[in-house]
């Protein structure tokens, strides 16, 4: 199960505009009286109360009404229940619906549905349109937490829209979560893109490949961007090059750039080579 949920607590609420039912009284025979009046807000609120009741019947039957008149929220609680009835069929109408009425969470939700039912390319735009909605790093926040939570099944979905969208280190955790599944052309590829994109972590990454399929020299040029990009890994790994090549000043100019950005790997390196340099004097 995917459950992009995002944590909302459950079904959106709307922001009710004051009506005039809502300055008289909240009371729930004000705003079933309002709502056939045709007070849209208060379809939604009398909906709200009602499942708060346990009157679940009617409840939709108000969300319903406000969902017709075009308030997504809800359209987004006709949803939540027709999924807890385990209609799936009549939650999609009305998420799509929310979506198309420009609702984050309608996006999000019936994006959900259509992963369930493997239909990946219209859970794709609808996961898209939500990441318009609220910015493409509002997904590459969300993919980034799902990857501390360790929920890696759901994380890509939202890293690649925020790799897509440019932020360097969804591309990063894309590429990782897909090494780790053995999809090392995919993982090399989205490494790839973070590198250009100047993720120095994925450029030390992908030399990394690189020199697990013996090109060493691919390997270096990739360090060596990494190290440029002041990341401390990239100039350990091409002060070690360096060192295999017996070019002992440049190992140590990496070492020492190494060790300056906090790698301790480099910092020992970089006293060996000191030692090794004083004794043959």
């Amino acid at each position: 199960a995917l459950g992009f949920t995002f944590g909302l607590g459950g079904i959106a609420e709307a922001k009710l505009v004051k009506t005039k039912a809502n300055k008289k009284t909240s009371s729930l025979e004000a705003l079933q009286e309002d709502c056939l009046n045709g007070g849209v807000n208060s379809c939604h609120a009398a909906g709200i109360q009602l499942r708060n009741k346990g009157n679940l019947t009617d409840a939709r039957k108000s969300f319903q009404t406000a969902c017709d008149e075009g308030l997504a929220a809800s359209c987004i609680a006709v949803g939540e229940m027709a999924k807890e009835w385990k209609k799936p069929a009549r939650a999609l109408v009305t998420f799509r619906k929310a979506c198309d009425l420009n609702s984050y969470q309608g996006c999000v939700n019936s994006a959900d549905l259509l992963a369930r039912t493997n239909e990946h390319e219209e859970a794709r735009r609808d996961l898209a349109k939500a990441c318009k909605i609220s910015g493409a790093k509002d997904c590459a926040s969300w993919g980034m937490e799902l990857v501390r939570q360790r929920r890696y099944a759901e994380a890509p979905r939202f890293l690649e829209l925020g790799c897509n969208g440019g932020d360097e280190n969804s591309c990063f955790a894309l590429a990782t979560i897909k090494l780790s599944k053995q999809n090392r052309a995919i993982a090399q590829n989205t490494f790839a893109k973070s590198c250009n994109d100047g993720n120095g972590l994925s450029c030390a990454a992908l030399g990394r490949m690189e020199e697990a399929n013996k090109s060493a020299y691919r390997a270096k040029k990739l360090y060596r961007q990494a190290c440029e990009l002041n990341n401390a890994r990239g100039c350990f790994y091409l002060s070690q090059i360096h060192a295999r090549e017996r070019d002992y000043t440049d190992s140590r100019d990496s070492a020492t750039r190494a060790c300056e950005l906090g790698r301790t790997e480099g910092c020992k390196v970089l006293h060996r080579l000191m030692v090794a340099d004083a004794s043959s004097r």
